[in-house]
């Protein structure tokens, strides 16, 4: 059979010719085709880059030796027994390939397929290396003449397996707020990834499949291969633990509790008797987003609260506690994710509510005789603007109100024909507004 293809080859070895593409490496499993994943098997198909073939081979080496197996073939578009495989290492031992090679007297078809390969990827293989396969001395038999190809490379990154420790969302070695943090950076952005199994909370290293983007597989707190607001009760209870120190937390720090003073309310939520931990992501918007935005208890609270750009993140202990409120600066502007986990371990998602705002129905002005000023008077709950307008739109002047009682005023310049609009607005959206005529 050998002597054949040797006596078949080196009839066309005197009529070569170059072709500009080499073979076609693609994996054909249905797998992820960006990537290999450790411990699992795969497929490669070689096919050819000419439309009429008669006959084809390469030499296929594959590596890292060690970390990629040659695990077994099946034909391509070529005739039953047309086909010739040889595994085989190189001298050093320290790479390893495949001889391929097929021959038919009837044309297989357009572009046809030469082989399929199955490799395996040791289940120890580090995260990140590369596979490798790199198709060399390729050539193909036409009706007249054997053409050579250029050499083909193609690579897979390896997914490995990466040790996780639950809560330790940054794997940085200990859970702090930082983690925090982390778990709502990659909660907005959806990340989802490889199921952790078996998964535990318990604070001993544990190995995961690295997820397309490795950093959020840490964020994965609880394993369920979805980073979410329920990873952030992970956080709050291996909070303070270390990995050279065992698990020997730390309390969690205080947060608030109500004060005497007014603070505007972004949200409120009312929880059960058996509410155990509250854990959420809110976001905020307004020119305030700097400002501070607290979580604050009906009695003393313990937790953390994170300012993460645009959103706050949270997770508190909340056994004793009947009323959250979220209270600062700026307004709730997006999808909320706030859950609440009961003492039996149950989950709920918490629906807030916002205070109502307290308002005057009816915004008095009057007209100071000495300079011709606008006023508003009363009480405000929220902080806003006193704006001023004519009647055809123009803006002719602004001033900032606070929360509280007062006095605000907006001048109108000399000569200005009435009737004016006077508009009050808030971050909240509120409008109030009078038309004010001249005397």
């Amino acid at each position: 059979m050998i002597e054949m293809w040797r006596v078949l080859l080196g009839i066309g070895i005197g009529t070569f010719s170059l072709w500009g593409q080499g073979v076609l490496i693609v994996r054909s499993d249905g797998g992820n085709e960006r990537f290999v994943i450790a411990g699992e098997r795969f497929r490669l198909k070689i096919a050819l880059p000419v439309g009429i073939a008669y006959g084809a081979g390469c030499r296929l080496w594959y590596g890292p030796s060690g970390i990629l197996a040659f695990a077994g073939w099946q034909k391509g578009d070529f005739p039953p027994g047309a086909t010739l495989v040889v595994p085989g290492t190189d001298v050093r031992g320290d790479e390893q390939f495949v001889d391929v090679a097929a021959l038919s007297s009837t044309q297989p078809g357009i572009n046809p397929v030469l082989v399929e390969l199955e490799f395996v990827v040791a289940p120890g293989a580090p995260h990140g290396t590369m596979a490798q396969f790199r198709a060399v001395q390729a050539w193909v038999l036409r009706q007249d003449s054997t053409v050579a190809l250029p050499n083909s490379l193609v690579e897979f990154p390896i997914h490995g397996y990466l040790q996780v420790w639950p809560g330790d969302a940054n794997d940085d070695g200990s859970v702090d707020v930082r983690d925090v943090a982390s778990v709502g950076l990659y909660a907005r952005r959806g990340a989802v990834g490889y199921r952790r199994s078996p998964a535990s909370t318990e604070w001993m290293p544990q190995w995961a499949l690295a997820w397309e983007q490795p950093e959020a597989t840490y964020a994965d707190c609880d394993g369920n291969g979805v980073v979410g607001v329920r990873d952030l009760a992970v956080v709050l209870q291996n909070y303070g633990y270390r990995r050279d120190r065992g698990a020997n937390g730390t309390v969690l720090p205080a947060i608030a509790e109500f004060s005497g003073r007014q603070e505007k309310t972004l949200r409120q939520w009312l929880l059960p008797a058996d509410a155990d931990v509250f854990v959420g992501i809110v976001p905020i918007c307004g020119k305030q987003q700097a400002g501070e935005v607290r979580l604050v208890g009906d009695r003393l609270l313990r937790g953390v609260v994170v300012r993460l750009d645009s959103a706050v993140i949270f997770a508190a202990s909340v056994q004793g506690i009947s009323e959250l409120r979220l209270v600062g600066e700026g307004w709730v502007c997006g999808e909320e994710q706030v859950q609440m986990r009961t003492i039996t371990g149950e989950w709920q998602e918490v629906e807030g509510r916002v205070l109502p705002v307290e308002e005057p129905h009816e915004i008095e002005t009057a007209m100071v005789e000495d300079g011709g000023w606008i006023c508003l008077e009363g009480r405000r709950g929220q902080r806003g603007w006193l704006q001023l307008y004519s009647l055809v739109g123009s803006r002719i002047g602004c001033v900032a109100v606070p929360e509280g009682e007062g006095r605000w005023c907006v001048q109108s310049p000399v000569g200005l024909s009435r009737p004016v609009l006077l508009v009050y607005q808030t971050l909240e959206g509120v409008q109030l507004w009078r038309l004010v005529v001249g005397r």
